[in-house]
This record gives structure tokens, sequence and C-alpha cells, in this order.
């Protein structure tokens, strides 16, 4: 096959690039000084101009040429009068419908039946730009021939270059010489011959596809494409949304790496076809050798199948698949996967029998009217009580944000929710329900290794159901607006749960449901004071309703309820200062709060309100916690000082310190832990419950061009000043740089001393970690990259890969070690699974890879 670079294709590419460069109408000044004959036609031109040539991406029009052209007519000496058509509708061009502009350095009858326009030719017609050394058209056969340099500019972009470009008068067929055509997302297409058989039908000849640039220097061969494909023969079959390749090679820069006598895939003008999507490869010991390969079934213009089974060296295959619809009111997405294989072990080591396993994600959303609206999802893995099957076989995107509601970390949850919403009012009503993954346990299979067991499920409630409502009338009263509320909950549990959702004196032996309906009301006004302090008073009410059952083994029950009522004012006084070179913002910031003594029963569960962050964001809440479980009382007083620092550079300095003052103890934040040996001690994880809080410090800065953030988020004890939680991030954004650190410690948790009966500080069971992403590019085309999440508690590697990368304007490679150790959960020790694979993204085809399982 001779070699496309060395074409007269890519000669016709090189010498008429530059020219679109500039305007699509070339200067006069570039010109030969001759005589111009510029014509303003008003009536259809060549079927060439109508339709654009072979490749345009752009719809043709089949404009026939009437009798009245002025092209079959001797050139005329001067400007012809205009004839407007009718209608006169002028184009976004600036021409006529149906108008043509032609400039050329002559135009001359040859015979009764062909005109000819010759010498730096340029027409315009239908937003489309020809430029040729001559344009030809035969009135007998109906042909346009545009020779010589050929190049045709359409709308949407798409650029066409040859030598020769011929189209027949009813756009049916046609054909081109040393072809070229340049797409609007940069594709390009050679080929020595291309012929247009008929309106679904074209063929390239001696053909060369590809994405990348081509770089053209002068006196310096051409350079080839990073990547391409070559064929003999290409067909596209507009019919059934299919190219077909003859002969095909697969060229890595210039190299042949795959032959195929036939090749096939899907059309890209089609809207949508079916064909094989890029594969999946890797290595890893849990699996060994691992090839997967996608295929995208297109059932309709609204739905598609995705199969897409895996084949491991070491287990058997699985089958994934995702199945998409849209309807008229919203959209469906069902992933589902299968396979029939026994338990196995970071290292491949099989245990126990043969069983089905599968899961499904799925999720679906819909708009009623514009008022309501409806959505649901459907998340579940029958792996038997092992907690880690997404990840023995590297299935990504489980744990996301499908629904309304979000579970905690590794946990699936299944739900259905409708919503009305409107400018005043609001409605909510969902069921759910949940699948614990956590680890709980690691069981010794007598392989050396363990496997993972999830927690059970039985103490996670049937949410049945959880409502929501809320009613914000439009008229004031005494200057503020209301907010009237309405809640309720139904769970359902098949085992008794302990402290701090349940009360201690039940034997648990019972499951444990409650059921709760709580009505309540608000009102606020904020208004600013003459000397520009900004003041907010508050008013709240509510009353909860409870039922309790499954107290002890006889079955028993209780009603609870209480009413709770809170008075408060918002106070801030913004104060700005300039300086020479920045501007200071100092807001003292102040919330007063007044509520009866909470005295809720103990028989109240606490079930929405079990893990809180006393941070920023809660500081100046009145009741500080996310539910209505916990109910915070007495007297209180958050106060605390906010700062900014805005450079003339851009770059700004933020900052807040605050605390909680109340008359006394909280005993609402107060929670039991109880050692192995039995013995119970009150503590204070939140930081609320004495009469002087944590301190809440947090900071940020942000450089004016984006390319550096750095934040902390500290709560620090209210006697010693150490840091009980915390975050601290830092993030790099630059041309060849970017990165992204964060600190997380929790030291909030109790321990216990030898005899498990004092508790000697609160900085035992910690979570402490470390997380880096990283990637640099060393040179224009190679770098390297490195995502870690470093466990300083358990002092592991949880997730952890470093790749070296090469990439150009089409092709991005990576070549990935990975080190897995997410069976190393809780306080158990396990063994880690490390592999080797492949990321491939070529431009237009798509991506091929990994890359780490989102945990929630």
């Amino acid at each position: 096959m001779p070699s496309i670079r060395n074409s007269t294709a890519f000669r016709v590419f090189k010498r008429r690039a530059d020219s679109l460069k500039g305007n699509a109408l070339a200067s006069d000044m570039h010109k030969p000084a001759l005589k111009k004959f510029v014509y303003f036609l008003t009536v259809g031109i060549s079927p060439l101009l109508a339709a654009g040539v072979l490749g345009s991406t752009a719809n043709a029009q089949n404009v026939a040429t009437p009798e009245a052209s002025p092209l079959l007519k001797s050139a005329p000496s001067e400007r012809p009068v205009t004839t407007p058509a009718e209608p006169y509708v002028v184009g976004e061009d600036g021409l006529p419908q149906d108008g043509a502009y032609v400039e050329a350095d002559e135009v001359v009858t040859e015979s009764e039946n062909v005109i000819v326009a010759r010498g730096n030719v340029e027409v315009r017609h239908h937003g489309r730009i020809i430029r040729a050394d001559e344009v030809r058209y035969d009135k007998t056969t109906g042909k346009t021939l545009a020779r010589g340099n050929a190049v045709m500019i359409n709308p949407d972009g798409s650029t066409q270059y040859a030598d020769t470009l011929e189209v027949n008068e009813d756009l049916t067929a046609g054909y081109g010489t040393n072809f070229a055509s340049v797409q609007p997302d940069n594709t390009k297409i050679f080929a020595e011959r291309v012929e247009r058989r008929d309106e679904d039908t074209n063929v390239l000849n001696n053909a060369l596809y590809t994405p990348c640039e081509i770089c053209v220097k002068p006196g310096e061969p051409t350079k080839g494409p990073t990547w391409s494909f070559q064929a003999g023969e290409i067909i596209q079959n507009k019919k059934r949304n299919v190219v077909i390749y003859k002969n095909a090679i697969f060229k890595m820069r210039g190299v042949p790496l795959f032959y195929t006598p036939i090749l096939w895939h899907a059309d890209p003008s089609a809207k949508a076809s079916s064909g094989l999507l890029m594969p999946k490869i890797g290595s890893s010991q849990r699996r060994g050798m691992s090839y997967e390969q996608p295929y995208l079934w297109v059932i309709s213009p609204y739905q598609d199948l995705v199969i897409s089974p895996q084949f491991n060296e070491k287990v058997a295959p699985l089958l994934n698949t995702t199945w998409r619809r849209r309807f008229y009111s919203g959209d469906v997405t069902v992933r589902a996967g299968y396979t029939r294989e026994a338990f196995f072990d970071n290292y491949g080591n099989k245990w126990g029998e043969k069983a089905d396993r599968s899961y499904i994600l799925a999720d679906g959303a819909f708009k009623i009217n514009p008022d309501w609206r409806w959505s649901f999802t459907a998340e579940r893995v029958s792996d038997s009580g092992s907690a880690n099957f997404f990840e023995r076989y590297k299935v990504g995107d489980v744990y996301e944000y499908r629904g309304v509601f979000t579970p905690g970390s590794r946990q699936l949850i299944s739900q259905v929710n409708l919503t009305r919403q409107t400018d005043t009012a609001f409605l909510s009503a969902t069921m759910a329900t949940f699948q614990n993954l956590r680890i709980a346990a690691l069981q010794d299979i007598g392989t050396s290794s363990n496997r993972p067991v999830a927690g059970s499920n039985k103490r996670y409630p049937l949410v049945a159901p959880v409502i929501e409502a809320q009613w914000n009338p439009i008229n004031e009263f005494a200057g503020g607006r209301f907010k009237f509320n309405a809640s309720g909950v139904a769970l359902f549990r098949e085992d008794y749960v302990g402290d701090p959702i349940a009360p201690d004196d039940s034997d648990g032996t019972n499951g444990y449901d409650s059921a709760r309906l709580t009505l309540g009301a608000e009102w606020r006004r904020d208004f600013v004071t003459n000397h520009g302090i900004k003041a907010a008073p508050f008013l709240s009410a509510r009353h909860d309703q409870y039922r309790i059952d499954g107290l002890d083994s006889t079955g028993s029950s209780a009603n609870v309820s209480r009413s709770l009522a809170t008075a408060g004012l918002d106070l801030s006084y913004p104060m700005i200062r300039k300086f020479d070179g920045f501007d200071v913002v100092l807001t003292p910031i102040a919330q007063l709060a007044v509520s009866p003594k909470s005295k809720s029963s103990s028989l109240i569960p606490n079930e929405d309100s079990q893990v809180f962050e006393y941070d920023e964001t809660t500081l100046f809440k009145a009741n500080k916690s996310p539910g209505y479980d916990l109910y915070e009382g007495g007297a209180r007083a958050s106060l605390g000082l906010k700062a900014q620092v805005q450079l003339d550079s851009g770059t700004t300095l933020k900052t807040l310190v605050g605390r909680t003052f109340r008359n006394e103890v909280e005993d609402t934040y107060l929670l039991t832990a109880t050692s192995p040996a039995g013995v119970k001690v009150s503590y204070d994880p939140s930081g609320l419950a004495k009469t002087s809080s944590d301190w809440v410090v947090t900071s940020d800065f942000k450089t004016g061009d984006g390319g550096y953030y750095g934040y902390s988020k500290l709560r620090l004890d209210s006697e010693d000043g150490g840091i009980r939680r915390g975050e601290v991030g830092f993030t790099v954004n630059r041309p060849n740089t970017v990165a992204t650190v964060r600190y997380i410690v929790d030291n909030t948790a109790v321990q216990w001393n030898t005899t498990n009966t004092v508790v000697t500080s609160f900085e035992g069971n910690r979570y402490e970690d470390v997380q880096l992403y990283a990637r640099h590019f060393f040179t224009k085309n190679w770098g390297a990259s490195m995502r870690i999440n470093r466990d300083l508690k358990t002092d592991s590697w949880r997730r952890s890969e470093i790749s070296a990368i090469y990439r150009d304007d089409c092709t991005w490679v990576e070549v990935v070690y990975e080190r897995d150790e997410t069976a190393i959960l809780g306080n158990t020790n396990g063994k880690a699974s490390s592999g080797i694979s492949l990321r491939l993204n070529l431009a237009i085809l798509g991506s091929s890879g990994s890359d780490f399982n989102d945990i929630r």
C-alpha cells in the first residue's frame, strides 16, 4: 500500500492549511493584479456549493441550477444589477435566500452549456466557501467540477481539500481525487480517491484516518500522526450506520501494531450505533490477567445496553451490564452483574463452594409536572455476607450519590422518593432500606488469609416512611416571615440496637421500632440598624410525639411526647478598612438563644443525630444537631470573629474563630461508653456539652490566579487546646502540575486502660489519615502521577497507585501500579492486593483503564 504521508492529498493539505488561519475570503493583495469579476447572485448556483462535498457533516440542500443563472452567460464587464428573489430573505452571511457571491480573475463561456470561472476562484453560498484554481459547470450533464487546489469550508467548520472535486446535479453521486478532510473536532481523513456512489454510500480508496496533529515544518518531511487507521478501502454506509475498513492497519508512531482484513465500527455521523467500546486490560494478584470487553447495543434512539464481560485468569468471568433508557419525563440507569464462583482472597486463593453472586446498582428520576417529581435507587449485592465483592472484581463507581438520601460509608441504599416543590411549599416522602458492607470481622479461611465479613443488616432500619413538609407564607408578620413545618418517620428493625440510638434498660432480645411526628413553626426578621449592625430576632416552637415498640422481650411499648421552644437573636457588625495594597474586613458575630432545659425521656431514641460536626457550619445554629431527636436547651451564646484580607493581586485570606458558652452542662450531647469489662462512662464527642465548648478555628487562602489554595478546619479542646478533630488541605494547580494533599484526624473516641475500667485519654481508637494526589509533567509529553491514602492509625496504605504517563494531542497512556488494602478495615489485619494495569485514552475512540473505587 503506498504511503499516505507522501500522497498528493497531504501536499494539498500542506499548501492550503495556512490560508485557513485568516479570513474565509482572501484579501486582494494576495492575488494577481488582474481585473476581478465579482458576482452577487440571487438565484441558485452549482450543486457543488449547495451540498458541500463528500465527507461534510453539514446538512445538504438540493438546490437546482435554473436556466437563468448568470453563470450560463458570458462574463459581463461590470457588476450586474441585482434582482432580489421573492421572498427577499437575508441570511447570516449577508446574502439573500439562495444567493451566491462569486469572485474570480475571469469567467468565460466555453460553449453554450459550459461556464468556467478561473484564477483564484472564491464562492460563498449557503454559508459555504469554495476556493479553487478553476470551477466548471456543465448544464447538459448537471455536473460541477472544482479543480486545482480545491478547498471547501462548510458552515460547521469542516474543511475539505482536493485536487479535483465533482458532484452531479441531484447530489446523488460525485468524487474527489487526492482528498483531505478536517472536521470541527480536528479529526482528519486522507484518501487518494473519494467517491459518493449514492446518498447513503461513500467510498475512500487508499485512505488514512486520524484525530492527531500532523506536524508540517517548511523544508522538513511531514511528521506522521501519533496513531492512525490506514486502509485500502473505507466504506461508509449511512443506511446501516456502519463504517467498514478493508485491509486495515492500526499504527502508532508509524509502526504497524494491528492488521485485520476487515474491521468495522459505528458511523460517527450517526446519532447512536451499536459496536465495541474500548476494552479494559489489567493484571492483579486477586484475579490474574483480566480483560473486559464492553459492547454497546443501541436498542432505540432513547434506549441502549452495554454488555461488558470480564474475563479473568484465576477466577470465573463476571458479566457486567448497564441499561439506560430515557423517557419523556425522566430517565433510568440500571447496572447489574453476575458470576458463579467461590470466595477468593487477595492472592486468588479460593475458599468454600461456588455460589451465584450478583449485584444491582439502579437509579431513576422523573418529573411528573412542574411541581411534582419522583425518584428511586435500588442497590444490593448478594455475596453472602462478604464485604468486598466490588473490590475483588474491581467494579467502580459503586458508592455514589444517586438518590435523595445518602447512607454512611460502605453502605448501599434502596429508596423511593416523591417530592412536591413550589415557591412557598415543599413536601417530600421517602421509603428506604440499607445494606451494610462495612467490615465487622475477618474470618480465617485456612489459606493463610482472611475473609472480610460485613456487619449484620438486621440492626439497620426499614424506613417506612420519612416525611418532610414546609410552608412559607408570602405575607409578612411583625416585619418578619413565618415558616411552618411538619415531619414524620417510622423505623422498623429486626434486632435491638443499643446506645446511642436506644436506651440501655432493654434486654436486647427483640427488634426495636420507633415512630415520630413533629409539628413546628418559626418566625424571623432581618434588619440593619443605623450604625450598620445586622440583627435578626427569631422564635421557634415545636411538638414531638414518639411511639416506641420492642422495649424488652415481652414486646412492651411506650408513648412519649415533648414540647420545645427557642427565642434568640443573631447579631453581626461588618467593618472594612482599606490599606495600601490590601483591604481588611472584620466581622464580630454573636448568637444568643434561650430554650427550656432539655428534659427529654430516656426512651426517646437518637436515630437522626448520631453523628454531626460542631464546626463553622453549625457554630451559629440555635440547635446544632442535624435532626429532631437531639434537642439543645438552656441559655447559650455563640461568639465568633470573622476576618478577611483581600490583596490587590486577587489573593484572599479568610479565618474564623468561635465557641459556644452555656449556663449549665448540656446532658443531651453526652454519650455512654461501655468497656469490655462492663464499666460505663459518659463522654462528649461533640465538644458542646460543657459550659465552654471546644474552639472552632477555620482558615483558607486562594491566590488570585487560582494556582494555589489551602484550608484548615480544626476543633480544639476547650481545656488544653489539643486537636480533637481536624482537616488540613493544600492544592496546587499549575500548567504542568496538579497536586492535592489532605490530612484528617479524629481524637474524639475513648481509650480504656489495661483493666478496662478507666478512660485514660481521648486519643486512642482514633482516625488519622493522609490523602495525596499529584500529577506532574516533566516534559511536554512525559509525566507521572501518584495517588495514596495512608491510614496512620493502622500504619497501612488503604489504596495507592503510581503511574507513568505519556500524552500528546490525541493520546493519553498510563502504566499504573496499584496496591489495594481495602480488606484491611477496622482493627483487624488482612492481606493487600497489588497489580498493574494500562489506561489508554485515544481521542474520539474513548478511554480504557481503571480508577479508584469511590468510598462514601
